[in-house]
């Protein structure tokens, strides 16, 4: 299983950028957040989802990760320049370790995407065939599959509410970033 970081400091296509986080333990989500500005990349990415290509790479975007304590999925929003949110991209996970300096989440391959308001999953084959491989066992097969489930379930009913509470958690590290940044 790839290990993946809140942080993304070694990802080197993000030539230039500002990153912010923090622990929060409040009605709408326990956890850690963090915002990256994505102040210069190499190349903007986009992909292609129900005909429709998003960017979601890109010179002066931001991304607003949620690493959540005691579930078993890592979500990122990536907003464009305008702050307008692009999709939502959660990673299915076997875990996730509340790291103080750097947290970090064991992937399980399966990921969902939400666009445009439509929920796509994406990567069933690389999870069974990781399970094929003999890299992630039944268990953890079922595992993904049943957190996938509770979350297209969860955006189909709150998807509203999902973006309420993105836009609270987005502005208010785009705040502390800014003041950090001014101190």
């Amino acid at each position: 299983m790839e290990i993946k970081y809140l942080s993304r400091k070694k990802w080197s296509r993000i030539l230039e950028r500002k990153y912010v986080h923090e622990s929060v333990e409040d009605t709408c989500f326990q956890g850690k957040i963090a915002l990256i500005h994505l102040v210069k990349v190499t190349e903007p990415r986009s992909s292609t989802l129900g005909g429709k290509e998003i960017t979601w790479i890109d010179n002066d975007y931001y991304w607003l990760e949620f690493a959540p304590i005691n579930q078993n999925y890592w979500l990122t929003v990536m907003f464009n320049e305008k702050e307008n949110i692009q999709q939502y991209y959660f990673d299915i996970t076997d875990r996730n370790v509340m790291d103080d300096e750097d947290p970090y989440f064991y992937d399980l391959y399966l990921d969902i995407v939400v666009s445009n308001k439509q929920i796509y999953v994406l990567d069933e084959d690389e999870l069974m065939n990781a399970y094929k491989e003999n890299k992630i066992s039944k268990e953890q097969v079922e595992k993904a599959i049943h957190t996938k489930d509770t979350l297209v379930c969860y955006l189909e009913n709150h998807y509203e509410d999902l973006e309420k509470v993105c836009y609270k958690y987005y502005n208010h590290l785009k705040e502390k970033m800014y003041d950090l940044c001014n101190e």
